[in-house]
This record gives structure tokens, C-alpha cells and sequence, in this order.
């Protein structure tokens, strides 16, 4: 045995034989100093417990001066309170109550040593649920730290990733072994969740949370956690649902802060008078907002405002400052998610020491967030968590950011999003106060996008028409059960009959099998039939054109059954008519109207003459157009009209179709066009 293992062998049998001698006796210095902190005199305690060691080495005088010295902000108190912790459990080594102390220590003064310790008292006892948390929680940080960051080396940037999945792993294994313990711990359920989220496993951590909801442990914070974990994992109703709950939950203090202010925050830098209205004007702003920016009115929540909810709620969990009282959204990363959502990508550097000239300087930790079209950079300059913009290059970047593109979002669904051709007509409806619109789509099975495996189950669809406001003043939702076309195509119409006014329609449809969606939203302007003018309907490039007979799919004015083609696509073999209807033709003084009806068509694009169809219908005066004129004499003041059109001599391309009727009886005239692509 060598000199040095020796010395070290009589050192703790040196140790062990004080700590027999001193921890079971209770020194009189020390119940004195016992009493003195009952009396709140420190600075006696103090005294005595110093006089108790010197004298009799006793551990828990040791002990208890360490606490005095830990209240203390001093950093040189502080350090006699880790030499004093040292000893203690030196002393007692198996004492836990002094080795969780002496490892909160530690964290401060040497990290892994704390890490130690926890082990050290799960050798003692295997039971020990802080310990087990505490390790978790310790190689929680450094995956928080670690991951998707960097080291500067002198070739470049090296990646630590290797070094965060790790730490991840261990986390993971920690918790478990906790939760064998206690499967119902609150906080245990709710940090293992959170790391789940933090590392993109969202859905692994919702079985925790929701164990804690069967138990009645749920409060607040753990909806508003179930609602982010839910809707990182495209389960947006359940999002939904637990959002609800967890603001029923809150103060009202906490209710506007999310609700209210957090939504001002982004919207002032566009909108200055924000500032100046009062929150039940700004409630009436913001209602407003968020009915204008749903981007699917079919489903049974906004998907912006729960998009809203979960930015808050990542900002509130990762970058909250309680030590400075500052709300996560209300920091710069808070602010950025806020406005942007969660970057694209991100990648963080770690702190370094450099060298400049002969001074040494702490470069600080740096994060880097990428959002496509720009990149914010923040630094954590004081090193205390709270990631600022990382120079003046970047305030002056969020500055114009905040002006000219104060928010963004790119809608979330449960499913795939489609698109389908679909076509709106106008006519005048028997109120001609009224007017009724037509809206037909079209499903094409042949698209790998919609095809009929994936309509099997069938789906929701809806026709929505809201005023100026986004208040809704219609609604025509259904639910399509299956689908029994047994050709590649399927058209449909939905409908309605309103007042005319300008607003915003919105066309929406979602398929139940894979909650795939589409959406259509924009102006609309409803006509108006009314009066006694000459007027025209929308024109309508049908497929099929039937009197006294039902087809599946076509909408149905009076005895004529007509099936538009949304698409306004045709092929050379396949059959096409136009449909429309005139209104308020002059009878004469035999009561019959005298009309003429002209067809132009033109190539859409610039200067297109068909020479073989000068044989058929011949030029206008311009020498531009195809026309065909017909005239015609009625007992019907308003008309149903449709013809079939022989397009198949035409050349393909874009044509432009314009329907004109003259009033032969007055004069005056009315046109409407749609366009056609002819294949």
C-alpha cells in the first residue's frame, strides 16, 4: 500500500471514529444555538454553532451553520456554506437529509458533484423519489442545453447533439424510475411531459398528463400543458378542448393576459390605437380578428386562435423569468414565437472564452432562429437565461418586422390539405328580392390527391357567406355518407338563397377518413334581380343539360336539370352547352318578347383567330371574334336558355365566351362571359 492510500485509509477511519463520537450527542453549544434560531438571533446561533465545532466537531452544528451561511446573499457566505456541507457529510455519509443539502450546494459551486450525491443516496435508499426527479431534472437541463447546439472550433462549427441525445436518454431513464415509485407524481408526470415536447415526442407525453386528469390532480397548468402536447401532435380538437378547460381555471388576471393582451401585443405595431382603446373595444377588435382569420369554419374550433393559445403556452413553459417576473411571451424569444410560431430550424452556440489582445472575454451562449425568408439571432448576454436580441443588426430587423410583417401563420390540420375546381352561379330567385347561388365542385377519383379510397367514409361540407364584419349570415353544412359514383367523377352542388350584399364566402369541405381538407375563402358580391331592368344570369359551362329528368349531381331550375363542369375543361369528344337564364324582357302588343342572343368567342389571349372556324360561325366587323347571333320571340319574360355548342374544330386553348341579349322591343342590352379551356 503506498504512502498516500494509506494516509487516506487512517483519514477515514480518523473521520468515521469523530463522526461515531459526535453525531449522536447534542453538544450544549448547540441546543443553546437551537434556541437562538427559535428566538431569530442569527448572529447568536452563529457564535455557538462556531464554539460547538471548535470545541466538539460535532456534525450538526455543521449542518445548521451551513444553512445560516446559505441564506445569504454574500458569495463568501455562500462558500463557507459548501466547506461547512462538506464536512457535515464527510462526517455522515450516510446521513440523505444532510446530502440533499450539501448537492443544492453543489449546484452552485461544483455541478456534477450534486449529481453524485443523488446517487450516493440512491445506494442508501432506492426509494428516494427526489433523488430519482432531481437527476432527471439535471440531465433534462443539460438536453435543453445541449441540444441542436454547437462548439466553435477552429474548422468551423462542430455539432453536440450526440452529447444532448444522451442526456435526453438518461432523463427519460430517471423519470422512469421514479414513476415506478410514484406513477401519480404531479410535478413528475408534468416535467417528463415536458421533456417529451421539448425533444418532439409530444404524443408520449400526453398518457402522464392525462393519468393526472383520471386522478383529479389536473389544474391549470396541466390543461394548458395537454392542450400544446395535443396540438404538436395534430389532435387539435382534443387541443381545443383542454385549452377550455385550463381557462376556466383561470384568474382574471391570467385570462387577459393570455386572452387579451398577448393578442394586442401583436397587433398595436400595426394597429397604434390598440393603445388607446379599452379592453371591451379591444375585445370586439380581437373577437373580430380571429373570426377573420379562421381558416376552416367547418371544424368546431378557430384554428388560428388555438394556433394563438400554443404560442403562448410554448413561450409561458420555456421562457418564463420567475426570478425577474417576466411572463415567457413577453421576452424577445417570447415575442418572436409569438408573432412567428416556432422557427423552421434552430442552432445554438455555446459559450466560449476568447481572447481579445491580451484581454480575456466570455463570449455568451447564442441561439440562432430560422424562418425562411429572415433569421433572428439572440444572445444571453448576462447570463441568466433571458436571450436578448444578440446586437443592433437585429432590433433594427425585429423593428421592421414588427411593422411590416407583424405576424404570420401558416394554417394546422389534422390531415392533408386538397384542393377541388369548383364553380358559384347567380340567378334570380322567385322572391326577387332574393337571389339564389349555386356552388358546384367537382371530386376527381384519378388524382392521387382525392381519390375514392380516401372518401370511403364520406365527408363534412359547407357553404359559409359572412358580411364585411365576418358575421356569419348563412350556413349550408352537410354531411355526405359515401360515395356511390362509379365513374372517376363526381359533381356536386350545395346551395343558398340570400339578400343580396357583399361579404366573404367560404367553401370548406373535410373528409372523415384522414380529416383531410379544403378550404376556400375570399369576397363575394351576391347580385342583386330585383327591379324591372333587362338583366342576365351567371353562365353556366354544363356537361349535361336535361328537362323532366333528375341527374345526380346537378342543380335543378324549374324542369331543367343542369350539370355544370366546374373544371371549365372539355375535350374534343366530349359534349358542352351553356345555360342562363334573361329577366324582364318587353313583351309587344301581341305579348311576346323580341330578343336577339349573341355568342362571341375569343381566344383569351391576345390576338388568338381560329381560321377553321370561320366556315362555321364567321367574323365580327372587328375581324377579331367569332360571333353567332340568333334571334327569337317568347311568351316567357324571363327565359331559360341553354344550347349545345360544336366545339370540336376548334383549335385548343383559352377561350373567353360572352352571351349578349338585346331587347329588340327597347333596345337595351345586357352581357355576361365565363371562360373555357378547350382541350
Amino acid at each position: 500500500m503506498t504512502f498516500s492510500k494509506l494516509a487516506a485509509s487512517i483519514l477515514v477511519v480518523f473521520t468515521n471514529l469523530i463522526s461515531a463520537q459526535t453525531d449522536t450527542t447534542k453538544t450544549k453549544e448547540y441546543l443553546k444555538a437551537l434556541e437562538s434560531l427559535q428566538k431569530k438571533d442569527t448572529t447568536s446561533a452563529t457564535t455557538l454553532f462556531q464554539e460547538s465545532i471548535r470545541e466538539n466537531g460535532d456534525t450538526p452544528s455543521y449542518y445548521e451553520l451551513a444553512k445560516i451561511y446559505w441564506q445569504q446573499k454574500d458569495f463568501l457566505l455562500r462558500n463557507k456554506a459548501y466547506e461547512n456541507m462538506k464536512m457535515a457529510v464527510m462526517k455522515d455519509e450516510k446521513n440523505i437529509e444532510y446530502k440533499y443539502f450539501y448537492a443544492d450546494v453543489c449546484q452552485y459551486f461544483a455541478r456534477f458533484e450534486s449529481v453524485n450525491q443523488w446517487k450516493e443516496i440512491l445506494a442508501i435508499d432506492s426509494t428516494q423519489i427526489k433523488a430519482w426527479i432531481n437527476l432527471a431534472e439535471f440531465s433534462g437541463k443539460e438536453f435543453a442545453e445541449w441540444n441542436k447546439s454547437y462548439r466553435t472550433t477552429d474548422i468551423g462549427l462542430s455539432p453536440l447533439q450526440e452529447y444532448s441525445n444522451e442526456d435526453f436518454a438518461k432523463a427519460i431513464n430517471y423519470y422512469d424510475h421514479a414513476l415506478r415509485i410514484d406513477s401519480s407524481n404531479y410535478d413528475l408526470c408534468l416535467k417528463i411531459s415536458l421533456l417529451y415536447e421539448e425533444n418532439d415526442k409530444p404524443q408520449l407525453g400526453i398518457p402522464h398528463l392525462k393519468k393526472l386528469e383520471r386522478l383529479n390532480k389536473a389544474d391549470k397548468n396541466i390543461y394548458l400543458c395537454l392542450g400544446l402536447l395535443y396540438y404538436k401532435s395534430r389532435q387539435l380538437k382534443e387541443s381545443f378542448e383542454e385549452y377550455t378547460k385550463a381557462l376556466k381555471l383561470m384568474t382574471n388576471y391570467e385570462l387577459e393576459d393570455f386572452t387579451l393582451y398577448s393578442v394586442k401585443f401583436i397587433l398595436e405595431s400595426t394597429f397604434p390605437e390598440l393603445k388607446d382603446k379599452s379592453d371591451w373595444q379591444l375585445r370586439s377588435i380581437i373577437n373580430r380578428y380571429w373570426k377573420e382569420n379562421d381558416p376552416l369554419i367547418i371544424s368546431d374550433y378557430n384554428e388560428r386562435l388555438l394556433e394563438h393559445y400554443s404560442r403562448v403556452a410554448y413561450a409561458n413553459l420555456h421562457f418564463s423569468l420567475p426570478r425577474l417576473y417576466i411572463d415567457g411571451w413577453r421576452t424577445n424569444r417570447g415575442e418572436i414565437v409569438l408573432r412567428y410560431g416556432e422557427p423552421f430550424s434552430r442552432f445554438r452556440v455555446r459559450p466560449e472564452i476568447k481572447f481579445v489582445g491580451e484581454k480575456m472575454v466570455l463570449d455568451p451562449k447564442k441561439e440562432a432562429w430560422n424562418y425562411g425568408n429572415f433569421t433572428i439571432r439572440f444572445a444571453d448576454l448576462w447570463m441568466n437565461g433571458n436571450f436578448q436580441f444578440a446586437d443592433d443588426s437585429q432590433l433594427i430587423l425585429v423593428d421592421n418586422l414588427r411593422r411590416n410583417n407583424p405576424t404570420t401563420f401558416y394554417p394546422k390540420f389534422e390531415g392533408p390539405i386538397f384542393d377541388l375546381p369548383y364553380q358559384s352561379y347567380q340567378f334570380a330567385s322567385k322572391n326577387r328580392a332574393q337571389t339564389d347561388i349555386f356552388l358546384s365542385y367537382e371530386i376527381n377519383f384519378s388524382d392521387s390527391s382525392t381519390t375514392k379510397g380516401k372518401f370511403v367514409d364520406g365527408y363534412n361540407i359547407g357553404l359559409f357567406m359572412l358580411d364585411n364584419n365576418f358575421n356569419k349570415k348563412f350556413e349550408n353544412k352537410k354531411t355526405v355518407s359515401s360515395i356511390e359514383q362509379t365513374s372517376n367523377i363526381a359533381v356536386n352542388t350545395l346551395e343558398m338563397t340570400l339578400q343580396p350584399l357583399s361579404g366573404n364566402l367560404a367553401f370548406e369541405m373535410e373528409r372523415k377518413k384522414d380529416k383531410g381538407v379544403m378550404a376556400y375563402h375570399g369576397k363575394y358580391n351576391i347580385r342583386s334581380f330585383s327591379g324591372d331592368e333587362l338583366k342576365i344570369s351567371d353562365v353556366v359551362l354544363a356537361s349535361t343539360v336535361e328537362t323532366e329528368q333528375n341527374i345526380n349531381g346537378a342543380f335543378k331550375r324549374n324542369n331543367i336539370s343542369i350539370l355544370p363542369n366546374p373544371t371549365k375543361s372539355f375535350r374534343k369528344n366530349d359534349q358542352f352547352f351553356l345555360y342562363y337564364e334573361i329577366y324582364n324582357l318587353t313583351k309587344n302588343t301581341n305579348n311576346i318578347t323580341d330578343f336577339e342572343q349573341k355568342i362571341t368567342m375569343q381566344k383569351k389571349e391576345e390576338g388568338g383567330i381560329i381560321s377553321s372556324l370561320l366556315s362555321v360561325v364567321g367574323l365580327d366587323k372587328e375581324g377579331k371574334r367569332i360571333s353567332l347571333t340568333s334571334k327569337y320571340q317568347t311568351q316567357e319574360r324571363d327565359p331559360q336558355m341553354y344550347l349545345q355548342l360544336d366545339m370540336s374544330k376548334y383549335e385548343p386553348g383559352e377561350y373567353v365566351i360572352t352571351v349578349t341579349i338585346k331587347d329588340i322591343i327597347t333596345g337595351k342590352e345586357v352581357s355576361n362571359q365565363t371562360e373555357i379551356n378547350w382541350q
